[in-house]
Formats: structure tokens, sequence, C-alpha cells
């Protein structure tokens, strides 16, 4: 990947990610400690020098652009707000309940939703496992579907709440 910076700015931005000072960063092959290689491209540069074209290998040095939810959820109060628009998106999504009530036919769907809503994704704990997620969006959708498949989130159908979905009553929950 070839970048434009200074050797300075470089300097800085390695040292800052590595938690180190600035003049502990050494360029140059065969040195020891904090040590990048490069190839420059025309003649002997001074490091103060007006920026010019250095190739930084993508192991030993990256900028990394955070996600948009990421930014979005940075305070629990913001994730909060987040979960609770998409909790309310799945559970009314008329659907994608029929359909998980056919893969799950004695579970009460709208009820285990809830309680995995209240029980871990709109507590601290669910804001840390949303915020150790590394990809780029959050599949809302997979994560109301493994929810429904987690056995402490289950609340089964009974004979009090066919008001919502059908049962059979010669079944009974495990």
């Amino acid at each position: 990947m070839k970048v434009v910076y200074s050797i300075k700015d470089i300097r800085e931005l390695i040292a800052k990610k590595h938690r180190k000072s600035p003049e502990s960063v050494i360029f140059g092959k065969g040195a020891t400690g904090l040590c990048y290689s490069w190839e420059m491209h025309g003649n002997d540069v001074a490091e103060d020098d007006p920026l010019f074209e250095i190739e930084v290998s993508s192991r030993s040095f990256s900028e990394k652009k955070l996600p948009d939810w990421k930014i979005k959820c940075e305070t629990f109060e913001d994730y909060l707000s987040w979960e609770l628009e998409e909790f309310k998106k799945i559970s009314h999504d008329t659907i994608w309940i029929a359909e998980r009530t056919q893969y799950h036919p004695r579970l009460n769907i709208t009820q285990t939703l809830t309680k995995a809503h209240l029980d871990f994704w709109s507590t601290p704990a669910g804001w840390k496992n949303i915020k150790s997620r590394r990809g780029d969006t959050v599949d809302w959708k997979s994560t109301w579907a493994n929810a429904l498949t987690m056995r402490c989130n289950q609340v089964w159908l009974t004979s009090f709440n066919q008001n919502t979905q059908q049962s059979d009553d010669r079944y009974s929950p495990l």
C-alpha cells in the first residue's frame, strides 16, 4: 500500500500505535526495537521534509477506520436506543416471526425475543458483546434468530398464551 506521509508523521503514528515515544521508532534494516523498513522513491529526504511517497507493509502499520455502527454506539445510552429500535423492528416483523414459527413450532417467538432483549441485549453485557464484534455491520436478524435457539431465552407455548400463537397440547417443553 502506498501512502504519502513525512517520516516524522510516520514515526508519530507508529509510536502512538505502540504507546511508545516517537524517538524509540527506528527505521531501517537490522535495527532493533520498533523497526520499520521502507522504500523511498526519489532522493534522500530529511525527516521534516514535506510529504513523500513511502511503502508501508499492511502487517506492520495500518490506519483503520471504525465501522459506522461502532461510532454510533460509543456510549451505553446510544447503544440502548439503537438496540431498542432494532428490537421493535424485529418484534413487529410478522413475516419473519411466521417463518421462525415454522422452525420452532412450540416456542413463543415474541416472548422469547422479549426475554433475550430484557435479560441480555439491553444490558451492559450485551453492549460489551456488540462492541467486541469486528465486522463492518451488525446483522441483528441473525442475532435474534440465534437468541431463539438458546435454551436460556426460550419461552414455550402453554394453554395460557395460546392467543399469540397456535399450540398443540400433546407437546410439552423439554
